[in-house]
């Protein structure tokens, strides 16, 4: 069973799945709180069954942030951060962000160090330049998140644990993870939970890319979302 986090979540979704959304309620009519059901009732689902259902889940909002502002691009590129006291990030604050909009926008971890000052690592395998300092408090890794550290057709892959210890994080806290790792979130977030390695992050921003399951063969696909729900 997964620990629960004193953490604020953002999720994002594919914009390709955004119009097969349909409301599930398994409490009551009236209330606004998606309940998950058993895995028996998961595993009973058809496919799109359980897709509807992921994706009703991961788009209703179930803690509030009474204060959010838009570091980096209005377009995509820039992601919501939560401000409320208990979130908003403060010196000394560390950030990680995983993954970047054509490879070549870093608004977002640029936006983080202007408007809080925090030290920001960047990540992205697929980015064909040597580790290097970018900016004043930021720094580039061509390394990947991933559920296993690994070589990966893609580059170098390292479970966030892994990169903690590395960077000499593991005893800070972490103030926010963005995650827009094109799939590859299926595989980083279980191990993650598994992990306990979000136990001391503050906010988690993240998009997911589930057309990818669709590429699968139905029973995979429908494992990973129940694995993941």
């Amino acid at each position: 069973m997964y620990e629960m986090y004193n953490m604020y979540i953002k999720i994002h979704i594919s914009p390709i799945q955004e119009q097969k959304q349909k409301k599930y309620h398994y409490d009551d009519e009236t209330s606004d709180i998606i309940i998950i059901p058993s895995a028996d009732v998961l595993k009973a689902m058809t496919l799109m069954e359980i897709h509807n259902f992921y994706h009703s889940y991961v788009n209703s909002r179930q803690t509030l942030c009474r204060r959010e502002v838009r570091i980096g691009q209005m377009k995509d590129g820039g992601w919501e951060v939560c401000e409320d006291a208990q979130y908003r990030p403060e010196r000394p604050c560390l950030v990680y962000s995983f993954g970047y909009e054509f490879l070549t926008d870093f608004s977002f971890d640029d936006g983080i160090e202007k408007r809080y000052g925090c030290e920001v690592h960047s990540f992205d395998p697929t980015i064909e330049k040597p580790a290097h300092r970018r900016g004043n408090n930021v720094w580039f890794h061509p390394i990947g998140l991933g559920g296993v550290s690994r070589e990966h057709k893609r580059g170098p892959m390292m479970t966030l644990g892994d990169l903690r210890e590395t960077l000499n994080h593991t005893n800070r806290e972490i103030d926010i993870i963005k995650i827009d790792i094109e799939g590859m979130e299926w595989s980083s977030i279980p191990e993650m939970l598994s992990g306990n390695a979000l136990a001391d992050v503050r906010q988690l921003i993240i998009e997911f890319h589930s057309h990818r399951l669709h590429m699968e063969e139905d029973k995979k696909a429908k494992d990973n979302y129940i694995k993941f729900l």
